[in-house]
């Protein structure tokens, strides 16, 4: 019997497969970028204000039952896994960011990169109690429990419009979710490919860095470095000129909480200043690695 992550790595095969097919024997610019502009607000949606900003964080509760299991579904069928079952990895992630223990770390080679660009990483033991608000949550527990019939289900009915219509309106969309998330995993990680254009508000003991390039990108994640210094944030735009997509739409369907902003240093910005602490950062990191390995 196959296991719930050999399902989902089935479910993102078909995703990337059916995009691939569709681009190539039925390639339409104007449906492409339209598939390119559905993807970002899927993003933002289900990506950013769903499965991390609420499921994850819970940085807000949604202003009814309603918008709460339309937020929930859209998670469902990003191919990322249940709300339950993804928000019990990221969290074990942010308690030990690019350390031994991170569940998808994407220390080592380029392969390791590759395979956890396409999540392909040792499924860590999860102790229940880190999702109990998850697990007793009767609309969390429906999805998951019937995850699999959500997401064949939705796909299925997509393809009864077609193969243009199945990927140009949802498994290209569906590919940008999983590449922003993707990127979250592996290069707002690698930190060799953020000294430019990027700046770090906290010295948090993690590669991650604030960059608006990604942010427009990759909707309400592009201040990785904030993120993770105060994950409780529904908004990452703490500093003067900043500005965070995806609060602007919990603003809309939420009621945010009332997170305590932590004081930080001056913002250290440009090439020169990033790479200096990040290689500092990178040495007790190492350490820390090299340590748990002889223990």
């Amino acid at each position: 019997m196959l296991s719930n992550d050999t399902k989902v790595k089935i479910y993102q095969a078909s995703i990337y497969l059916t995009s691939v097919y569709a681009l190539v024997f039925y390639w339409d610019l104007k449906l492409f970028l339209t598939s390119l502009a559905i993807g970002w607000l899927f993003y933002l949606v289900a990506g950013s204000a769903t499965l991390h900003k609420y499921a994850a964080h819970r940085t807000y509760e949604p202003k009814n039952r309603f918008i709460k299991v339309i937020l929930i579904f859209l998670g469902t069928i990003t191919a990322l896994g249940s709300t339950i079952s993804w928000a019990a990895q990221h969290r074990i992630h942010h308690r030990h960011s690019d350390h031994p223990d991170d569940p998808h770390s994407p220390r080592g080679n380029w392969w390791v990169k590759l395979k956890s660009w396409f999540f392909y990483t040792k499924q860590p033991n999860i102790n229940p109690m880190i999702i109990k608000d998850l697990t007793t949550d009767k609309d969390h527990k429906f999805f998951y429990k019937h995850y699999n019939k959500v997401f064949v289900g939705f796909y299925l009915f997509m393809a009864l419009f077609g193969i243009e219509s199945l990927a140009y309106y949802y498994t290209i969309p569906a590919w940008y979710v999983l590449s922003g998330m993707a990127w979250a995993t592996v290069i707002a990680h690698t930190p060799e490919w953020n000294y430019r254009f990027s700046w770090r508000t906290y010295n948090s003991q993690d590669y991650t860095v604030n960059s608006n390039i990604w942010n427009i990108l990759i909707p309400g994640e592009g201040y990785h470095n904030t993120h993770h210094a105060v994950p409780g944030l529904w908004n990452n735009a703490i500093n003067k000129g900043e500005f965070d997509i995806s609060a602007w739409f919990i603003k809309l369907i939420g009621i945010p909480n009332k997170p305590v902003i932590r004081e930080h240093p001056p913002i250290r910005k440009g090439y020169k200043l990033v790479k200096a602490e990040l290689q500092n950062v990178k040495k007790v990191i190492e350490e820390i690695h090299t340590n748990a390995e002889h223990n």
